[in-house]
């Protein structure tokens, strides 16, 4: 799981014409591929405003895949965030609630979370119904959340990989509102970053060698049991 330059491109592009502040969680620990001076350059191209941060403040992660970058918490700090905590079932990465997401999660921490990240989680967990509700049970109203998950080419990555719908029906049913979705593909060693007309035809070529749902929403004012929605294209009729 990580956030590689390019993700960190299509997050400051989508998040910076959003309201992201608060407390933040990611599902797993969050390999971050910059280190703290190349973010900063990177934000400020992009006209990013970042908090100050203490040098003290500025943690080197030391368990994920890039080794020696900053941390997460840092990382989202960044972005706005003031607290940054993570979700895991496994331990070794120092998640901060150690959580399957096939089972609910604790009652405390429902509604209690700005923005939940997804970045590599959802195609892992068997339950995928139940690891959906969950997001929905962890934002606050008006949270947000972002799923960048696997949608073709990433065969026995995970259990799964998703089509754009399944994002778009759930979310909606669910009262979800100015929700984005792209596909983020890679064609050699380039990657590209293309937005989904809703409704539109997903194109069946052209989406490079691995492909994957980039999708954000934000949590309406209205806070229920998370519902299972019906697939949008066939239920029309019904």
């Amino acid at each position: 799981m990580g956030i590689a330059k390019d993700t960190v491109f299509m997050l400051l592009r989508t998040l910076r014409k959003r309201k992201t502040s608060g407390r933040a969680l990611t599902l797993g620990v969050q390999g971050i591929g910059l280190q703290y001076d190349e973010a900063k350059t990177i934000f400020a191209n992009y006209e990013y405003a970042v908090p100050a941060i203490e040098p003290d403040q500025i943690l080197l992660d030391g368990h994920t895949q890039y080794g020696n970058t900053i941390h997460q918490k840092v990382f989202f700090k960044m972005l706005g965030y003031n607290i940054v905590e993570s979700m895991d079932c496994w331990t070794e990465e120092g998640a901060d609630f150690i959580h399957d997401l096939n089972r609910p999660i604790p009652r405390d921490l429902a509604g209690q979370f700005n923005l939940v990240y997804d970045g590599g989680t959802l195609e892992h967990v068997f339950d995928v119904k139940e690891c959906l509700f969950n997001v929905v049970r962890l934002l606050q109203s008006e949270g947000m959340v972002i799923h960048h998950s696997p949608m073709n080419g990433y065969v026995n990555h995970g259990f799964y990989q998703f089509s754009p719908t399944l994002f778009e029906d759930f979310y909606a049913a669910n009262g979800f509102t100015n929700c984005e979705l792209y596909y983020h593909y890679r064609i050699g060693k380039s990657y590209y970053y293309v937005k989904h007309v809703k409704g539109a035809k997903v194109p069946l070529s052209g989406l490079g060698e691995e492909c994957l749902s980039y999708f954000i929403a934000t949590r309406g004012n209205i806070l229920q049991e998370p519902v299972v929605p019906m697939q949008g294209m066939y239920a029309k009729g019904l």
